[in-house]
């Protein structure tokens, strides 16, 4: 790409930095949680059509989520934006950086568009932090004609360091219920059937299922419903479980041994169970050539970037970008935002994603996004090239 290209990236993305900090500052102030973010879908997609984008809201059967397109023909970029906030502690993982980054990187990718040919798409995908827009969209078909995706992360780290190459641990969501029969507590307790104690008897197998897993599984879950009063033996009950891996099809068999330790339980209280899907979170597969590319623009904007590693399991999370990343060429990268040592979903994560610090970080995003579309939208073979990695991966 040549180099005028990219001074243009550079200055527009200086100059639209006051409208995305005003966006981000009101997404800051105004959290909305997943599938309720009206407020934020309004602003981002304003500002799309604003630069010359064709916005297409309600994608998916999704109110909230959307695509804007610009340009026409292929190679076709896709960069991804997020905008739901935490229930109780808002934008506790920066999802006020994350909406206005991509929406940044989408316009200032214009001018390689026009230069280059080929079209730009920023995907609105709502509710990452629960349930997960991401995956509906995938399921419908709305990335496959897409070339290649990318998405910036806020994440707590020495300044001006960025990172590359992540993966992601595959989730599984399951809510169970437990049916009982009511009885009263005190008076013939043995005409009734616990539903609670169904509960209690699944978070016991799951303990013990602990030490036979592998290192990298992640088993959690709360109790949802576990009853309204003591005096009354309780004849609903329920939980949520989690269940993560850096392996999906080993995971789809602890998911197996979850199911079946839930109906071992219904099985020792007399009680009914049910199982139903509440979320299904993919790993996430990194494409070396989009990483690659966005680490070379990180570091020509003066950011330490390390070459990428293997993610420990201690240090990774979930996310439906993996499910993104199953189905089209995907790199998603991070820059330290926030100081080091301030944790995810968290008041004091939230505090940190307002400020300076945060908005450069967030520019800086924006920039090495669009100077990494640029680079493919001018080279056909890189393209290629992300299309064999995906395939043979």
């Amino acid at each position: 790409m040549p180099d005028d290209v990219k001074t243009r990236i550079h200055e527009a993305s200086v100059k639209l930095m006051p409208a995305l900090v005003e966006v981000s500052t009101r997404m800051h102030a105004n959290p909305e949680i997943g599938f309720q973010e009206e407020k934020a879908a309004a602003w981002l997609t304003a500002l799309l059509e604003e630069h010359g984008f064709s916005v297409e809201r309600g994608v998916a059967g999704l109110p909230t989520a959307f695509v804007g397109r610009y340009g026409r023909g292929r190679p076709v970029i896709a960069i991804l934006s997020e905008y739901d906030a935490l229930p109780e502690v808002g934008h506790g993982c920066g999802h006020n950086l994350i909406g206005p980054s991509g929406i940044g990187a989408g316009i200032c990718a214009k001018i390689a568009a026009d230069t280059s040919g080929g079209t730009i798409k920023v995907y609105g995908t709502p509710a990452e932090e629960v349930g997960g827009g991401k995956p509906v969209m995938v399921d419908q078909g709305l990335f496959s004609t897409v070339d290649a995706v990318m998405m910036f992360h806020p994440y707590p780290g020495e300044l001006n360091s960025a990172a590359t190459g992540g993966g992601s641990l595959a989730l599984r969501v399951l809510d169970i219920t437990y049916r009982g029969k009511s009885a009263h507590s005190a008076f013939a307790p043995w005409e009734g059937r616990n539903a609670l104690d169904g509960v209690i008897q699944l978070f016991n197998a799951l303990n013990a299922m602990r030490q036979q897993l592998k290192p990298d599984v992640r088993l959690h879950g709360i109790i949802t419903n576990g009853g309204q009063a003591f005096n009354v033996t309780p004849e609903v009950a329920s939980a949520r479980i989690g269940a993560r891996s850096f392996d999906t099809k080993y995971l789809q068999e602890v998911v197996g041994r979850i199911e079946a330790a839930a109906s071992g339980a219904a099985a020792a209280t007399g009680t009914q169970v049910e199982i139903n899907a509440f979320m299904r979170y993919d790993a996430m597969k990194p494409n070396p050539t989009i990483g690659r590319l966005l680490r070379e623009n990180l570091r020509h904007l003066g950011m330490t970037v390390p070459d990428p590693r293997p993610t420990p399991p201690e240090r990774a999370a979930s996310s439906d970008f993996g499910n993104v990343s199953q189905v089209a060429p995907s790199a998603g990268f991070a820059v330290a935002t926030h100081e080091p040592g301030i944790n995810f979903h968290t008041t004091e994560f939230t505090r940190g994603s307002m400020g300076p610090r945060a908005f450069e970080g967030m520019r800086v995003a924006v920039e090495a996004m669009a100077c990494a579309a640029a680079d493919l939208l001018a080279a056909p073979d890189l393209v290629a090239q992300a299309r064999r990695e995906f395939d043979a991966a």
